[in-house]
């Protein structure tokens, strides 16, 4: 099928707010989204979905989160905040960004595991440069939340911040599991795969010898 026809089938979405709706496009469009994350392009695909999703996220309350919230409003949550913070809709870029503060610096993590992944992928790749620091000195100081924190890295635009996240894949004291995991999680996102790669290729046999 024609992808321009695909994109043109979703025009309806700005005004959908059904979670059936949305979990089936969302897989849908991820081929698209995919194959266009290393265009140029694609910035104007993701202003495209910030304009679709943004009634979607609203009529979950966002990430206000609350003990009363039913299963259908949590499944609906978590591909409304997917969508919204990996297409970097202002809002849900900084909702993330203050609940991914709170949780780095106090290491205190008050968070819905159903959104956490999304909530820290945004807050590490889209908010403030420090907060891909704080995530690092997490990983490295072997800290209760380095998993959760390693796997923000990945989605990670800082390319210091990136390359000496790559480089704890040399360390002896990093378990063999978490080094290739690191290289699993740098591969999220078009930038980041580039420089797995060329970090690869470049410590081949390093990486080889552990």
């Amino acid at each position: 099928m024609d992808q321009v026809n695909i994109l043109i089938s979703t025009d309806f979405l700005e005004k959908e707010t059904e979670y059936i709706t949305w979990y089936f496009t969302q897989s849908a469009l991820y081929y698209i989204d995919l194959m266009l994350s290393s265009r140029d392009v694609y910035a104007e695909l993701m202003a495209y979905m910030r304009v679709k999703v943004g009634r979607f996220y609203d009529s979950v309350s966002g990430l206000n989160m609350t003990h009363r919230d039913s299963d259908m409003t949590i499944l609906k949550r978590s591909v409304a905040v997917d969508v919204a913070c990996g297409s970097n809709l202002t809002q849900c870029v900084d909702s993330a960004e203050s609940l991914f503060t709170v949780w780095a610096t106090n290491h205190t993590n008050s968070i819905d595991v159903n959104y956490e992944q999304y909530v820290s992928c945004a807050a590490v790749r889209h908010g403030d440069s420090s907060l891909a620091e704080l995530a690092l000195q997490h990983v490295t100081s072997g800290s209760k939340y380095r998993h959760q924190m390693a796997r923000a890295l990945g989605c990670c635009l800082n390319a210091t911040v990136m390359q000496r996240y790559l480089s704890l894949s040399l360390e002896q004291a990093m378990p063999l599991i978490e080094s290739m995991n690191i290289f699993a999680y740098a591969s999220k996102y078009h930038e980041g795969r580039q420089m797995a790669w060329q970090y690869i290729k470049d410590y081949f046999y390093e990486l080889v010898s552990r």
